[in-house]
């Protein structure tokens, strides 16, 4: 009951784009508090648990959350590189009438 407030009091008046971030933001703030409080072992806990821990009271590690965002994204983007072509052809596959 309490989450349904937000969306329908405010869901109705976005645009479709609006909608579907304010959706997906909610989503992932769900999915973030959800592995802080049930997550007891830190060695599978998702990456966006492990950046927090680099943001304390008295300030941000910057360097030490930067690099672990950079050594996170690097197999994921040497990934897409990869199968770019397979992504691509899918997407447009999917666009058209057969």
């Amino acid at each position: 009951m309490i989450l349904r407030t937000p969306f329908t009091n405010r869901m109705p008046i976005l645009a479709p784009p609006d909608r579907l971030h304010a959706a997906a933001c909610s989503d992932r703030l769900g999915e973030f508090i959800l592995a802080l409080s049930l997550n007891l072992n830190e060695k599978i806990q998702p990456i966006t648990v492990a950046l927090k821990k680099f943001s304390g009271q008295y300030g941000t590690r910057w360097n030490e959350m930067m690099a672990v965002s950079t050594t996170v994204a690097i197999p994921i983007v040497i990934v897409f590189v990869f199968l770019q072509r397979f992504i691509v052809s899918g997407i447009t596959s999917g666009a058209t009438r057969e």
